[in-house]
């Protein structure tokens, strides 16, 4: 579901006549993992390796951990293809981990 929403919300961005002087893109990231829910919110490991998965990209880019693509095990629908970027070491992570990017076609 999170891969869905996070591939439907890139395509809605991208089709959004933005104003040329102002254009607007995001970066998405995706960890799969626990997370602790108190008063409305998440907090934990996950989300932050979820943040740092993100600020690995640039905008209008979908990235994963293996961890969420180990998860989705053949789950991915054939109009998003998944392309392994390799190992990467991102800030407050001791080891490297494995960035996949979700290409929507």
């Amino acid at each position: 579901a999170a891969l869905a929403a996070a591939v439907e919300l890139q395509r809605n961005m991208q089709s959004h006549a933005w104003a040329p002087e102002c254009p607007l893109a995001i970066r998405i990231g995706l960890h799969t993992g626990v997370a602790e829910r108190r008063d409305g919110n998440y907090f934990g490991q996950t989300l932050n390796r979820a943040a740092r998965v993100m600020s690995a990209g640039h905008g209008g880019q979908i990235l994963a951990s293996a961890d969420t693509v180990h998860a989705l095990s053949g789950a991915v629908h054939a109009s998003v293809a998944i392309e392994a970027l390799g190992e990467h070491r991102l800030r407050g992570i001791a080891e490297r981990i494995a960035i996949h990017q979700v290409l929507p076609s």
